[in-house]
């Protein structure tokens, strides 16, 4: 992995207006050090708000230009607070890395501002990176996918690195949470660089009934083709769903990096039969990686 792709929209606490979007900057930093790899974060800005076409032609008359000055200062403070979380990070590091956008060998990083929305923009900015690295997004029980979150799963072909708001390390104890189906393969595939920096691996399996491509084992003998030796832990469900299941161990052994199958699923799927990817969106307790 050489290029780790950060998108920033600015998001914020008033409070700490630079924390909401650290996470990110701080765990592509982490990994670009130990792979000597290139940051590229892109501050994602949405296009002035009365140079949109297709507003009905009696609206200017009824406030809408004052909202369209809101949206253009909102829009301006999102900016600004993308800009200084990547200067504060930058900031912070004794070891800080080489700014430039040419390619170079060793630890660089680079900060641009695009204008564009979501939907347009994402894919083709993340299609030609090797990994995009996201905060934990403030998520509901509605809608746990954020429209960048969303975008980044499903419009670039690319892993997602999830990181959450705290978190003491990254990548030295990587749990694999492998449920036999391709998203886990995919995922599998595209994190063996990541593998490789860790100085433990766990794989874990939910133990169902009829699922016999589930074993772990059988990971664990793949990772050993690659130089990489791992441990196989199989979780009795005993009731509960095989997500939490899996989750709660990942916690419980202290990994600090999940291996995860990305799927999003509908909202009747994760009411009756849960959702991995809406619990480490929901519950971000530890860097998730998914594919």
């Amino acid at each position: 992995m050489k290029k780790l792709f950060v998108p920033l929209i600015g998001q914020h606490d008033p409070e700490d207006p630079t924390e909401l979007e650290r996470p990110a900057l701080e765990a592509a930093c982490s990994l670009a050090r130990r792979l000597e790899s290139h940051v590229e974060a892109v501050s994602l800005i949405e296009p002035p708000a009365k140079a949109r076409k297709g507003w009905p032609f009696w609206l200017p008359g009824a406030g809408m230009s004052q909202m369209c000055d809101m949206l253009d200062a909102a829009s301006e403070v999102r900016r600004k607070h993308a800009a200084a979380s990547f200067d504060a990070v930058m900031a912070e590091h004794d070891n800080a890395p080489l700014q430039t956008a040419e390619p170079t060998p060793g630890f660089t990083a680079h900060f641009a501002e695009i204008v564009g929305d979501i939907e347009h923009t994402i894919g083709p900015l993340a299609r030609l990176s090797d990994l995009t690295v996201l905060s934990s997004p403030r998520a509901s029980w509605a809608e746990p996918f954020t429209p960048l979150v969303r975008a980044c799963l499903t419009d670039t072909g690319r892993p997602v690195l999830v990181a959450p708001m705290e978190a003491a390390s990254l990548a030295t104890h990587a749990a694999i949470a492998w449920d036999g189906s391709e998203a886990a393969a995919r995922t599998l595939a595209v994190g063996l660089a990541l593998l490789k920096l860790s100085t433990k691996i766990t794989v874990i399996s939910a133990e169902e009934s009829g699922k016999p491509d589930r074993n772990p084992e059988d990971v664990v003998e793949y990772l050993a083709w690659h130089g990489l030796s791992a441990v196989a832990v199989s979780v009795p469900v005993d009731g509960e769903a095989p997500d939490k299941a899996v989750y709660d161990t990942a916690l419980d052994l202290g990994s600090d990096l999940l291996f995860l199958g990305a799927r999003l699923h509908t909202g009747a799927h994760r009411i009756f039969y849960g959702s991995m990817t809406e619990r480490v969106l929901n519950e971000p307790r530890i860097p998730a990686l998914l594919a």
